[in-house]
């Protein structure tokens, strides 16, 4: 059990008058996992912007329908997320790479 997540069961248990501390435990510790999760998505998007930025310099076209698509229907065949879901958060994720990659080339 990591260090931080210690701290926080014990502060739970010695400093929060509460009728129900184990639930608060458990709310805590899930709110932890949560924002883990949230902080390596959030450095996951910023390490695939930064690949995108380094490929424009070997891209012809900033947009490449038949690239997002296969990325899709390998994404589909995970089975783990909701098909709808996973268009609509890489369609938002395709849309910002256009934009950086848009950006970057007017730079130039």
């Amino acid at each position: 059990m990591k260090l931080s997540l210690l701290l926080l069961v014990c502060c739970n248990c010695f400093f929060k008058l509460n009728k129900h501390p184990v639930s608060n435990i458990k709310l805590n510790y899930y709110r932890y996992k949560i924002n883990r999760a949230d902080d390596k998505i959030y450095n996951l998007l910023n390490n695939r912007f930064s690949y995108a930025k380094k490929l424009v310099k070997y891209k012809t076209k900033i947009v490449d329908l038949e690239r997002e698509n296969s990325i899709l229907e390998r994404l589909y065949e995970e089975k783990l997320l909701d098909k709808k879901f996973v268009k609509d958060v890489w369609t938002l994720i395709f849309r910002a790479v256009r934009i950086l990659n848009a950006e970057f080339r007017h730079k130039k």
